[in-house]
């Protein structure tokens, strides 16, 4: 029911509504960003055409509802750990509370503060897609072949009020864990155009999308260096002008298509155009010292796996002590 809700529910509503308002291509752009910042678009503008009272009492509602919906899952996400720290190293309840609610606050600082860097994107493309989707397929490797399924069966059907059908014992055993690895290794090594006959012993170019293009960077073809001294355009269009939003000045570059672009403008910068200029690709647009995207991206990357490896030390240094103290 909870996925029904979110999915379906979800869907119906902020997806018609956002080619309504927003239009087709825009809205292939924005959920390019991710569901969030469809979401996080679409319902603010629906609800000021409500009107200034009515507009206010959705938003608070809406928005509301939705962080208690995104606090409880965490809480419920943090019991776990809650737990593991109280068992395996004597820490009281309050002081592993407080631990996993610092861990959480620092690895979710960079998100806030580097947002429109694509932080935020980084952690959920890694964490809430790669990651999910390859720790599921260890654990149904290790449950069938590591575990040994008929241990495994056994747990499942114990005490059970209901028979499992023996044919999902198969499933489990041979189709779950191939249909996961294809899947995988397809999205790992997904050649350029998914043209799949392009493979070869000597190599293949790599789509922007795959995990390994994505490890690469092989997506951004401008601004691809950490630091650099000139920004080059990403699109091509017109130059609509330096605007300000947010109390923040944009560079915003009208597309052919009716989309728009818009880019950062520090007061360190020196914007390279001028209004009504029509530009390509790789022109460059604006000058100063800037910091690329790139780097925001491998240095969450690099957060995400040094989290990743201290898990990995304590699990395993939880392990080492139930082995001395014979407690496994």
């Amino acid at each position: 029911m909870n996925e029904f809700v979110e999915i379906v529910l979800g869907s119906s509503i902020i997806i018609p509504i956002a080619i309504g308002y927003f239009g087709i291509d825009r809205v292939i752009e924005l959920t390019n960003l991710g569901g969030l910042g469809l979401g996080f678009r679409t319902m603010p503008f629906l609800f000021e055409q409500w009107g200034p009272i009515m507009s206010a009492l959705a938003g608070v509602a809406f928005f509301g509802l939705l962080f208690f919906a995104g606090i409880t899952s965490s809480l419920a996400m943090g019991t776990p750990v809650v737990g593991f720290l109280q068992d395996e190293f004597g820490w009281k309840k309050g002081k592993a509370a407080m631990g996993f609610g610092l861990i959480i606050l620092l690895m979710g600082l960079p998100t806030v503060l580097f947002f429109q860097q694509g932080v935020f994107d980084e952690y959920d493309y890694w964490a809430g897609t790669v990651a999910l989707f390859v720790f599921a397929m260890l654990e149904a490797v290790m449950f069938a072949w590591v575990f040994k399924l008929d241990r495994g069966w056994e747990e499942i059907t114990r005490g059970s009020d209901i028979n499992v059908p023996r044919f999902f014992k198969y499933v489990l055993k041979y189709v779950t864990p191939v249909v996961l690895i294809i899947v995988f290794v397809s999205s790992l090594i997904r050649p350029v155009k998914d043209d799949w006959s392009k493979l070869s012993l000597s190599g293949w170019s790599l789509h922007g999308e795959s995990i390994l293009g994505q490890i690469l960077h092989k997506g951004i073809d401008y601004n691809n260096t950490y630091f650099a001294n000139e920004f080059y355009s990403e699109v091509e269009g017109t130059v609509k002008g330096v605007i300000l939003e947010n109390e923040r000045n944009y560079l915003q570059i009208d597309g052919a298509n009716g989309s728009s672009t818009s880019y950062l403008v520090k007061e360190s910068y020196e914007v390279l155009v001028k209004p009504d200029q029509q530009i390509a690709k790789g022109e460059p647009i604006i000058k100063g010292k800037i910091i690329n995207k790139v780097f925001y991206s491998d240095m969450a990357r690099i957060l995400l796996v040094s989290l990743f490896i201290v898990i990995c030390f304590m699990v395993y240094y939880a392990y080492r002590r139930r082995l001395k103290n014979n407690t496994l």
